[in-house]
């Protein structure tokens, strides 16, 4: 993807990603929300989560009470969470395999 002054070129600071949801990268579609192999999820991009003061950051990680409230805020629940963490598994193992074979991207 393209970065225009460190941001994604999709983003619109006013209106958000101006993709629809489900073309989005799966690694977009879970953001702020990063998965752990051991199967735990952390919040990325907010004050707990150790961004400096002048770093960009999600205003809804700032705000929410929690996990499962930011969760809900980003219309996502644990199931839904589960199946994003899934397919974001699923493309970096087809990636793996692909670059392994020197196919690269599809």
């Amino acid at each position: 993807m393209k970065v225009v002054s460190g941001a994604c070129a999709l983003f619109d600071p006013e209106s958000g990603c101006r993709l629809p949801f489900d073309a989005r990268p799966v690694a977009c579609r879970l953001y702020p929300f990063e998965p752990w192999p051991d199967g735990t999820v952390s919040v990325l991009a907010g004050p707990s989560a150790g961004a400096e003061p002048d770093e960009p950051r999600c205003l809804a990680v700032d705000e929410a009470d929690g996990v499962e409230a930011l969760a809900a805020a980003f219309g996502l629940d644990d199931a839904s969470l589960s199946r994003l963490t899934a397919l974001l598994r699923e493309s970096v193992q087809d990636h793996a395999r692909r670059t392994a074979r020197g196919l690269g991207a599809p």
